[in-house]
């Protein structure tokens, strides 16, 4: 089945950053051509349950994640995913939760990322909350100690501020290895998600799972060949 990874639901922002985002009016087109194949989304609760016993998810399934935490995921992603009958994952950076994205500065773009009282709403709402580190750092870059104290600094914060616990994690910039793998299941995470870029099977790796980036250059009838529909 075939996890998506988005980021921004925006119609501006810095050219630097265009491909990871996409204006609403065609992530509007994407949900409704979602809902009219006939898919439905999944949270890591359910593939859990299909990857343990090996078994498919029933029916069209599609996971759609959002990285990063960003003020748009609540005031243009989140209702067109209401309408159209879709929930998500939202992974948020907690040591910047109500700041900016200051990991993509160079890029010359100041982002507003959503607060812990909208991230209670939202999880209120159905939105599941997941890690994305605390700071956003490239983890096989960082010693043992550092990755676990970002994996479990992160967790904590959402089990403190919010009171659920995070099921998943996802690597900033999909940089993992063996070893951070090994650290995030050690701190709690049971899944983990990347950024290769393909559908995921029943014999992944639950702290590996691949995701397919939505970039903003996918026209419509490429997104329906990731989704693996017949044109």
């Amino acid at each position: 089945f075939p996890p998506l990874s988005y980021h921004r639901t925006t119609p501006s922002g810095s050219y630097a950053l265009g491909r990871s985002r996409r204006a609403p009016e065609r992530f509007a087109d994407q949900l409704r051509s979602l809902r009219e194949s006939g898919f439905r989304s999944v949270g890591f609760e359910e593939l859990g349950r299909a990857l343990r016993g090996r078994r498919p998810l029933p029916g069209r399934a599609v996971m759609l994640t959002f990285d990063d935490g960003c003020r748009d995921f609540l005031t243009d992603a989140w209702p067109l995913l209401r309408a159209h009958g879709f929930g998500a994952t939202l992974f948020v950076v907690t040591d910047r939760v109500g700041g900016t994205n200051d990991w993509d500065a160079v890029y010359g773009e100041r982002v507003e990322l959503l607060d812990w009282d909208e991230l209670r709403s939202l999880s209120r709402a159905g939105v599941e909350i997941g890690s994305h580190t605390a700071t956003h750092p490239h983890l096989t870059a960082l010693s043992i100690e550092e990755v676990a104290r970002e994996a479990a600094r992160s967790r904590a914060a959402i089990i403190r501020e919010l009171g659920v616990e995070p099921a998943a994690i996802a690597y900033p910039y999909g940089d993992v290895d063996p070893g951070v793998r090994r650290i995030a299941g050690g701190v709690g995470y049971g899944y983990g998600v990347t950024t290769e870029g393909r559908r995921a099977s029943l014999l992944a790796d639950p702290l590996d799972l691949p995701r397919v980036e939505v970039a903003s250059t996918l026209s419509i009838d490429d997104f329906r060949k990731v989704l693996g529909l017949d044109l």
